[in-house]
């Protein structure tokens, strides 16, 4: 007896999107910047993935993400002060699979 041949398709790789940079607030009495972003996995699997902030060209902060199946999930950096040059510096998070950039103006 034959049987029409089938191929399984294999769910999509964990794919992390920036979705948002959601807020960047300066709190000076703390001396620290805090940046909030939104990430998304829209891949079928869950998968792990490095979240990186750069302000101005310079890495200030990485975060090791785990997200499920089309889950979001807001990452928060906290920055000190002195890592930020004042001035309109380029805010930009990274993932292996999506960069987002706004340009924010530090004091």
């Amino acid at each position: 007896m034959a049987t029409a041949g089938c191929t399984a398709l294999e769910p999509d790789p964990a794919e992390f999107y920036v979705e948002s940079i959601r807020d960047v607030k300066s709190d000076t009495d703390s001396e620290e910047i805090t940046v909030a972003v939104d990430v998304r996995n829209n891949g079928e699997v869950e998968g792990e993935k490095m979240v990186a902030l750069r302000i101005g060209g310079d890495v200030v902060g990485t975060h090791h993400t785990v997200l499920g199946e089309g889950e979001t999930v807001t990452v928060s950096f906290r920055v000190p002060y002195t890592d930020v040059e004042t001035g309109e510096q380029q805010v930009t998070v990274t993932t292996v699979d999506d960069v987002i950039q706004e340009s924010y103006e530090f004091r």
